[in-house]
Order: structure tokens, then C-alpha cells, then sequence
């Protein structure tokens, strides 16, 4: 993710945005309209935090720029949830991988 107007020499990228709600919504059609609610206020690539695949989310954390937060022991217990979750599939996401380059 890149910041907003963070060089010129991004002028020609897109922005993605990663929003991590406090709880997850309750429904798909939940997520979708509070996804929405955020698209009508700004022109960005918003995707949210819990619909995004796990090996995603794990470089969202990693490579992602907090560009605000309210609750910042939160976020760090849902990093924390997230590494695990993905230590324990990243031998099935390495073997996917392998057999994707070998075909």
C-alpha cells in the first residue's frame, strides 16, 4: 500500500487502501454495503481486511502502511492472530507454489 500523495513518482499507481474493521461484519451483504459507505467518500482500491485471502492479509501486515488507527492494541492482537494462522498454512501455500511453477 502506498500512502496518499506520498511521492511523485507514484503519480501513475493506483492506491490501494486495506481497511480492518473493529468486528467483522455479519454478512457479505453487510461488508459489501460498509465497503461502499467508504468507496462514496474517496476514488480508491478499498478491499476489507477479513475478505482478503490469508496469505494476503499476512503481506498486508508486513508491507502495509498504517495510515491511521484508533485502537492500536487491536491491531496488533489481530497481527498476532494472523502470523499464527498463517504459520500453520504456509506449508500448504508453499506446496501450491511448487506445483503452480512446476506446471
Amino acid at each position: 500500500m502506498r500512502e496518499v500523495g506520498a511521492s511523485s513518482i507514484y503519480s501513475e499507481c493506483d492506491v490501494d487502501v486495506c481497511l480492518v474493521l473493529a468486528a467483522e461484519p455479519s454478512s457479505d451483504l453487510a461488508a459489501a454495503r460498509k465497503r461502499l459507505d467508504f468507496l462514496a467518500e474517496a476514488d480508491l482500491d478499498l478491499v476489507l481486511f477479513h475478505q482478503l485471502p490469508l496469505y494476503i492479509r499476512s503481506r498486508v501486515l508486513k508491507e502495509g502502511v498504517v495510515l491511521f488507527v484508533r485502537d492500536e492494541a487491536a491491531l496488533y492482537a489481530l497481527a498476532i492472530r494472523t502470523a499464527r494462522a498463517f504459520e500453520r498454512f504456509r506449508h500448504i501455500h508453499r506446496a501450491y507454489l511448487e506445483q503452480v511453477a512446476r506446471d
